[in-house]
């Protein structure tokens, strides 16, 4: 399943707002979730890829209301690891997109698979 950056999110009570980010798991190399701008005060959500209901270029549909959008996590860059956080190349490149729309979940290395203190549990 694709999942377009910069296109409209939308769920069953209309348009909640526009994708901005992808969120790798480092381990299993799986895009887990995307992050969407809402037109809620700005703010910017962890959606898990489970909400998707469709996807085309412009467009995402989730299985849920706008309410349940404003439930999910808050989205905070500085908890994420983008791609500059590595010395080199990004770990996992993501096919046709681009790595500064790519984040990563915190405290994994994809080589050995460890895992440190995290939120994760939370939301994952």
């Amino acid at each position: 399943m694709d999942i377009p950056i910069h296109a409209k999110v939308t769920c069953y009570d209309g348009e909640v707002g526009k994708s901005s980010h992808i969120i790798v798991d480092l381990v299993t190399e799986q895009v887990t979730h995307f992050v969407v701008k809402t037109d809620h005060k700005g703010k910017r959500f962890v959606v898990p890829i489970e909400k998707i209901e469709g996807s085309e270029r412009t467009v995402i549909l989730l299985n849920c209301h706008k309410e349940d959008v404003y439930q999910l996590p808050l989205f905070e860059e500085s908890y994420f690891n983008g791609y500059d956080a590595y010395d080199s190349e990004p770990p996992i490149p993501v096919p046709g997109m681009a790595p500064s729309y790519t984040m990563y979940h915190p405290y994994r290395e994809a080589e050995s698979g460890a895992v440190g203190p995290s939120k994760e549990a939370s939301w994952a």
